[in-house]
């Protein structure tokens, strides 16, 4: 049904359009600072959350960092020798007769004891110096990131302050 009589519709669109803009202007009251104060406490609390849940982070993160490992980590997982095999001896009526003169052959055991607890000692240790190393490199590139987003966070609500002291 046609009002005015001949109005493309495009133009009878842009009208109302118009008409509807120019009613708006007319009944809203304008944007002032005023109107962005409850939504710039907000994003200062935000922010707030945001730097204490990165502090917790870092906390944590240095906690599990620092923390000793536990001395299963460290050991090697080795097969049990029965002590039969460690025995020079066959049977035990050959250990009295004195065959094996035993201060000898206790010697001698202790020797490759501690010649292995030394070869094993060594490796672990390596294997504690690459892991600190790896460990320490991280860290290092952990701080920087925290650093940057601690530099953000503070600068975001540095700004946010600034807005609501504005307003305030």
């Amino acid at each position: 049904q046609d009002i005015v009589p001949g109005i493309p519709t495009s133009q009878a669109e842009r009208t109302l359009m118009n008409s509807w803009k120019a009613y708006l202007k007319a009944t809203e009251v304008p944007f002032e600072l005023e109107h962005s104060k409850m939504a710039l406490h907000k994003l200062e609390g935000d922010t707030r959350k945001i730097r204490n849940a990165l502090f917790f982070l870092y906390d944590r993160g240095e906690f599990y960092d620092t923390r000793a490992e536990s001395t299963s980590d460290l050991q090697d997982q080795t097969s049990e020798i029965e002590v039969d095999e460690l025995l020079p001896w066959e049977n035990e009526e050959e250990f009295q007769e004195g065959e094996i003169p035993i201060v000898e052959h206790v010697d001698e055991e202790m020797q490759a004891l501690s010649s292995t607890a030394a070869t094993e000692l060594a490796g672990k240790v390596s294997i504690l110096d690459q892991r600190q190393g790896r460990i320490e490199g991280k860290q290092t590139s952990i701080d920087d990131i925290m650093r940057e987003c601690m530099k953000e966070l503070l600068s975001l609500q540095s700004v946010a302050g600034g807005l609501v002291n504005r307003l305030g």
